[in-house]
């Protein structure tokens, strides 16, 4: 059995493809990922890199979600918000 669902924040692509190492080791299948950025640019560019990523390397083994910090992109990187 196993893990059946987690959640990972990621940098670049280097970062993808060890979660997807991760991921097959202890088989996941439903994985968030998550954009470490901290502007809305860095969260459509970094989500735009997952979304290539998942397009080019997923193979139907798992179901991928990107997951924006929507707080980020509402109100930048203020504390409290």
């Amino acid at each position: 059995s196993g893990l059946s669902q987690m959640k990972f924040v990621y940098d670049c692509e280097d970062d993808l493809d060890r979660i997807d190492e991760v991921c097959n080791k202890f088989k996941l299948f439903n994985v968030y990922l998550m954009p470490k950025g901290i502007t809305l640019e860095s969260q459509l560019e970094l989500s735009r890199l997952a979304s290539d990523w998942v397009l080019r390397k997923a193979k139907g083994e798992r179901c991928y979600i990107i997951m924006p910090r929507l707080h980020i992109m509402m109100w930048g990187n203020q504390r409290g918000k």
